[in-house]
Formats: C-alpha cells, structure tokens, sequence
C-alpha cells in the first residue's frame, strides 16, 4: 500500500528535488546544499551573513552548517571573516570565484524550476506555492504536544 500521507510526499519529494538538483549543478561542481547557500549569500549582498543566518534561513543544525561551510571554503567558494560587530561569529562571504559562478548558477536555479514545475500550468503552480507556504507556516507554528 502506498503512502500518500502529506508528510511522506513532502519529504519525498524534498529528497526528489535534491536528487535532480544534485545531477544538474554536477558540472558546476556544487551541490544542492551549497547551491542554496551561495543563492541565499548573492540575494544577501550587502547584508553581513553569519552561519546562524543560514541555519535559519534553512532550518539546518549548526554540524550541517559548519559541513557546507567547510566543503566551500576548501571548494574557494566562501570565506569566513571575523565579525566586526560580533568578536564570538564569523562572517560568511562568497568568493570571487563564487560570483563568477553567479550568472551559471541562476540559469541552473531557472531550469531546475522549469522541471519542478514542468506537470503544473500556472494557476497549479501559484496554488502549489500558496499550499506550500501555508503549510510551512502551520508546521512553523504549531506548539507540540506530546
């Protein structure tokens, strides 16, 4: 019997998304991961980035963080700075061989998109998005009970 719980598809196709993001940004030389932390720092281009802004911009641990982060830095994609304002944090900054990439990575962004959404007409996909934040929120919120 097949699941069709809302939890098991979202997650399903959570991993699905990273599967076909993952084998797109192959010649890039990136993962999904770290696809998603250089589009969140070029959106983030004049705001001081620490990894606790990353980790909530994802809901990520801080070991997953620091993960990534490590993989960049040796990858020369990010550096970590002090923290003027914050001796205790670093400051995540993309290299200039990252910003080289910027262009190639948007048009990857635009056709991973196009494929997420390549079953959906546009009034499917505005509802799909609206569902989709909707239920984020909810989940955000929502106290647990044991």
């Amino acid at each position: 019997m097949r699941n069709e719980s809302v939890a098991f598809l979202a997650k399903k196709l959570s991993l699905e998304i990273d599967r076909l993001s993952n084998r797109m940004l192959e010649p890039c030389g990136i993962t999904h991961s770290q696809f998603k932390v250089l589009m969140f720092l070029f959106r983030r281009e004049d705001v001081p980035t620490k990894q606790v802004d990353i980790q909530s911009e994802f809901s990520m641990t801080n070991p997953a963080v620091t993960n990534i982060m490590q993989s960049m830095e040796e990858q020369g994609l990010v550096t970590r700075q002090p923290n003027a304002a914050d001796k205790r944090s670093k400051l995540v900054v993309p290299t200039e061989r990252a910003w080289a990439m910027q262009d190639e990575l948007n048009a990857v962004g635009i056709r991973i998109e196009e494929r997420i959404a390549a079953g959906l007409d546009a009034d499917e996909c505005s509802q799909l998005t609206e569902l989709l934040k909707k239920t984020i929120s909810t989940v955000t919120e929502a106290p647990v009970h044991a």
